[in-house]
Parts: structure tokens; C-alpha cells; sequence
């Protein structure tokens, strides 16, 4: 009798297509489960290959991460691999895929028009939602995570996951780039990473060949970030009088505290950011603004400061709560619907006893190359900043830049920028650009990296024409590419049915190397670099002058938390 109810529960399972799971592999999804047929709004003629939906990686929390994989347009001599994260805490990815470096941008109407100047141009990009809770990642509202390391073990496990579904991309040559507090992230992964490679205990198939990180105006070093709060806000005139001498008390007040402990995030630093944009108020056709915190060439409504910009995020967070969007990317639909930046995400990270991670950014430049990138019109996580923790950084056996001369950088004919490297570390700065580089400057965004990731496409008709600097600049770039082969610890050549070995190389000739300044040698202004550049930004919508009035309600992100004054700042 036993077994025949047995059989008649199993029998009743199945009809259900109710499954009962052993081994955890069981559970795993084929990369067919996330293919993306169709997208509503896109062309069917674009040519876009793209995979997306959710992995598991926390069952006792519900913890989801959600992914959107975009393939390369075109093949590449050696096969990359981009992953693409947002900062936040607790920013949606879907940022970077819609607004800054993805393979279109969003119409009025909600359709899709191909950006042909994106970053999958020649590499796969992997777009992640993460932590999870962000954007359309998921989690019970008690598993929110709280440091850095619960971060990074949750990221390493979804990219075991994801190359378990796609093995094909798990040799291929990794870097990991994003903006803002991915400054945090990056180097924490990074770091996570090349560790695990190191291990001699660690599967070959667990073994991941990173070549470099790429971080956007990154919020890396908090003790030289607040103080450039003060220093960028009082050369760009934001500041004076009687608001430049309460800025900085309350920056003197920061100073005090973080001579006791630094924190990534410190309440009480956050005021100097607030006193500055509170000091730049004004009404403007009836209505309170300030200046825009990632673009201080705009303006938006008070308390808001930005938070409304760009001015697409209204169609983008329309169109990513469609129930056919949903569908069609493989989505699990969220209550509240997608939010561009998770409230209850931030908020649990807001007391994160973690270190800064500035303090991982020497060891990691033993062995990959670092680039750091910045719009110089940010103020949230400006260049100033960036600078000063350059100056006062130790790696690979040298302080800051010393006389590293800056390589002028054009783009279509134009000056774009400037360029500098010593010693593994990348310095670029785009001119005219705020802190969404690649929003402002897409055709920028996408020589920098191509730059970065060892692409030429200098003579195709697959780019705008470029340059970066004189013979010396490219002979540094040669003397950092032939650096990091010789210190590589990581044997990639696979032998059949062998495991990895790892190789440590103790020194080589590159480190008694020494170069005399100046390294470049600025080229002639009048130097014909072929195209024209006036109409690059003509693919998007100009912001208007004053920004518009809030989509989102102050008093509830959809995130189950309020913020009734406006005060949390997201660095997206």
C-alpha cells in the first residue's frame, strides 16, 4: 500500500513538472534557459546576441543574481570578456547596458535604436545586477548583505555558476570594469580572483585569467574623496563666503573622525557633500534647484541634485517594468518593479566595517594592469580625488605618478582628453565628460577601452580615428604589456588532461628598468587627426537646463525605505 502511494506522489510530481533535486548540478540551468529570442522595442534585423535571466546563489536567503550577457559584433584576435557593474549601493547594471556602454539606446517611444559604438563592439559583455536586491536581482527582505566579504563570496560564486553554463567564455581573457562605488567592488573581486588563481588547491576549471580592471570615477579612497569634495567644489566656484567656511568645518570634522578608523562610508563625511549642493540652491521658474552632483554643468530639482538625471531613467524604469520586457529577459517580476537603485541595498551596507578598497590596489598591480578613468565635470566621485589617492599610493616600488607626463588624447580629430601610465596604473581623463563617461562621451568610452582591452582596429572602418600621444607613449604601453607577461603567475597554457600550474616569478629585467622623464612628448596641436567629432553626442537626449520633476516618490523608492529629505546619495 506504502509503495503505491509512493508511486502515485512521484506520478502526480512529475505531471506537475514539479522536480525533485539531488545533486545541485541538477538544478542548474542550460544557456538555452537564458537565451533572449526577441526584444520588445529592438529591430529583429540588429544582430544582437544576448542571453539573460537569474542564478541562484543563496537558496537560504532567495538569493538571485540577475544577468544580461550581450555577445561581441565582431571576432577579435584573442576572444574578451567584460563584465560591467554599476555602483551605488545598489545601482542596476541596466545603467551601463541603456544609458552608457550597452549596444542601444532608449527612444521617447520605447523602442531601441543600435548604439554602434558600444563596448561589444569586439569583446562579450556581461552586464550583473548585484548585490542581491539590486535592480532585478532578488532576496528575502532579511538576507540583504551587509559587508564586503558577503558581496564578494556571492560574486565569485555567481561567476562559478555562470561559466558553469557557459563554459565556453571561462578561458576566455576576463577584465572587470564599472563606475562609482564599483570602485569598492572591483578591487575586492579583483583581489578575490588572483587569489583563488594562486591557490594551488584550486580547480582548473575554477582557475579565471583576469588581464585588468577598468573603474569610472570610482569611489575607492574615502579619506581623499571627502576632502575633495572641498577642493573640487572651491576651483569650480560652487562654493564661497560663508558656505566655503562651512564646507570646511564639516571637513575638518570628517578629518577628526577618520583619524580614528576609515570607513568606506562615514555619515558624518556624507554632510560635506550635502552642505556643498545645499549651498548652490536657488529658485528657478518657481522651483528649488541646486547644481547636479554628477554633472556640475547642470542643474535639478532640490533635494534631488541629480538624482533624476539622466533624463531617459523615466522610459529606461518604464520600459524595464513591461510584463513583456520582463518575459523576454528571463526576469523574475519584483513587487515593487525594477528601481534604478535599491534604497534597502544601500541602507544595509551603510554601516560596513570593511577596508577601503584602496588598500588592495598594490598587490593587485603585481599582477594586472589597473585603469582608472574620470569625467572631469563630477563632482560626486571627481577627479580631484582620484589624483590625490594616486599621489599618495605605493605600488610596484614607486609612489604616485613622479614626473609621468600626460599624454594628449584625441578622438574624430578633437581633443578628448589626456592619458598616463607608470608602472601598471592607467590615469585618463575625458574632458567634457560628468560622471557617466560613457553617456556623455560613447565614442570616447569606447576608444578607452578598446585602448585598454589591446585592440587596434586603426586601420578598419570599425572606429573613429585616434590617437594617444607620440612614439614615447606607445613604448610605454609596449614596456607595461611585456611587465605584466613576464610577472604573470599564471600559466594559461592548458596541457592535455594536466592541471594549471602556477608559476612564481620572483623579479625580471623590467623591474631594474627606469625611464627618465618626461616619458612623452606633447604633439603638435595642428597635427591633422582626420574626422570631425560636433555631432558625437547628437545619439541622445541633451538634459535641459533645470532638471525634471521627479519620477520617483522622495518619500519611497520602491524599495520598502524612505528617504523623506532626499539625503541618501546614490554614486550609481
Amino acid at each position: 500500500m506504502w509503495n503505491i502511494l509512493v508511486r502515485s506522489a512521484l506520478f502526480v510530481l512529475l505531471a506537475l513538472g514539479v522536480f525533485v533535486y539531488g545533486d545541485p548540478e541538477d538544478k542548474r540551468k542550460s544557456a538555452a534557459d537564458y537565451y533572449v529570442r526577441s526584444l520588445p522595442g529592438l529591430s529583429d534585423d540588429a544582430g544582437i546576441v544576448q542571453h539573460a535571466g537569474h542564478i541562484l546563489i543563496d537558496e537560504s536567503i532567495n538569493g538571485n543574481i540577475f544577468f544580461w550577457l550581450i555577445h561581441n559584433r565582431h571576432i577579435a584576435e584573442k576572444r574578451k570578456f567584460v563584465i560591467w557593474l554599476n555602483g551605488g549601493p545598489g545601482c542596476s547594471s541596466m545603467d551601463g547596458l541603456f544609458l552608457e556602454v550597452g549596444p542601444w539606446r532608449m527612444n521617447a517611444d520605447l523602442t531601441l535604436r543600435p548604439e554602434y559604438g558600444s563596448w561589444d563592439m569586439f569583446a562579450n559583455v556581461l552586464y550583473v545586477d548585484q548585490p542581491v536586491g539590486t535592480g532585478f536581482s532578488t532576496v528575502d527582505t532579511n538576507g540583504y548583505v551587509s559587508n564586503m566579504t558577503q558581496i564578494t563570496d556571492h560574486f565569485m560564486k555567481f561567476l562559478d555558476e555562470f561559466f558553469a553554463v557557459f563554459p565556453e567564455y571561462s578561458r576566455d581573457e576576463i577584465y572587470i570594469t564599472g563606475e562609482s562605488y564599483a570602485g569598492v567592488y572591483i578591487p575586492y573581486f579583483a583581489s578575490a580572483i588572483l587569489k583563488r588563481n594562486k591557490k594551488k588547491t584550486t580547480q582548473i576549471d575554477l582557475i579565471y585569467d583576469l588581464k585588468g580592471i577598468a573603474i569610472g570615477n570610482g569611489w575607492i579612497d574615502p579619506v581623499a574623496q571627502y576632502e575633495a569634495y572641498y577642493s573640487f567644489a572651491d576651483i569650480n566656484g560652487l562654493i564661497e563666503g560663508e558656505a566655503k567656511e562651512k564646507v570646511k568645518k564639516t571637513l575638518e570634522n570628517c578629518q577628526r573622525l577618520q583619524k580614528t578608523k576609515v570607513y568606506i562610508h562615514e555619515p558624518d563625511c556624507e554632510m560635506i557633500l550635502q552642505d556643498i549642493l545645499d549651498s548652490t540652491t536657488k529658485i528657478e521658474d518657481g522651483r528649488k534647484t541646486c547644481v547636479n552632483q554628477y554633472d556640475i554643468r547642470l542643474r535639478d530639482t532640490y533635494p534631488a541634485c541629480g538624482m533624476n538625471w539622466p533624463n531617459e531613467l523615466k522610459n529606461i524604469t518604464s520600459y524595464l517594468r513591461r510584463p513583456d520586457v520582463i518575459g523576454a529577459i528571463n526576469a523574475h517580476a519584483k513587487q515593487e518593479g525594477w528601481v534604478e537603485c535599491s534604497g534597502a541595498v544601500g541602507t544595509a551596507l551603510d554601516n560596513d566595517p570593511s577596508p577601503p578598497s584602496v588598500t588592495l590596489l598594490p598587490d593587485i598591480l603585481k599582477d594586472i594592469p589597473v585603469l582608472l578613468f574620470s569625467g572631469n565635470k563630477d563632482l560626486i566621485c571627481n577627479i580631484n580625488g582620484t589624483q590625490s589617492m594616486i599621489d599618495s599610493l605605493e605600488w610596484n616600488g614607486d609612489t604616485g605618478f613622479k614626473g609621468a607626463v600626460a599624454a594628449d588624447w584625441h578622438v574624430n580629430g578633437t581633443l578628448v582628453g589626456d592619458w598616463k601610465i607608470a608602472r601598471g596604473l592607467h590615469l585618463a581623463t575625458i574632458y567634457d565628460a560628468s560622471h557617466m563617461v560613457g553617456y556623455d562621451r560613447p565614442a570616447v568610452a569606447t576608444d578607452m577601452i578598446n585602448r585598454f582591452l589591446g585592440f587596434n582596429y586603426t586601420y578598419s572602418d570599425l572606429g573613429p580615428p585616434s590617437s594617444l600621444g607620440d612614439d614615447d607613449h606607445h613604448l610605454i604601453e609596449l614596456i607595461n604589456t611585456i611587465y605584466y607577461s613576464q610577472r604573470k603567475y599564471l600559466n594559461t597554457k592548458k596541457n592535455a588532461g594536466q592541471p594549471i600550474k602556477a608559476v612564481d616569478y620572483e623579479s625580471n629585467e623590467l623591474e631594474e628598468l627606469v625611464i627618465e622623464t618626461p616619458l612623452y612628448d606633447i604633439g603638435d596641436e595642428d597635427e591633422d587627426h582626420f574626422g570631425d567629432s560636433e555631432d558625437e553626442t547628437d545619439h541622445r537626449d541633451v538634459p535641459s537646463e533645470v532638471g525634471t520633476q521627479p519620477y520617483k516618490d522622495d518619500a519611497d523608492n520602491g524599495s520598502g525605505d524612505s528617504d523623506p529629505q532626499g539625503l541618501k546619495r546614490r554614486s550609481k
